[in-house]
């Protein structure tokens, strides 16, 4: 029993450790998308 503890703790530990980093990631990938679409619609106002 404490052997089938042990081999399925890593996955339950490493489930949210993967959640929060592909959420981080995720967030960060929003943030930066937001950035060059407002670099891009900056430059755009100043080529008018």
């Amino acid at each position: 029993m404490t052997t089938n503890l042990a081999i399925h703790t890593p996955s339950i530990v490493l489930l949210p450790v993967v959640a929060v980093g592909s959420g981080l990631g995720m967030i960060a990938y929003g943030t930066y998308g937001i950035i060059e679409g407002f670099k891009n619609s900056i430059e755009a106002s100043q080529f008018r």
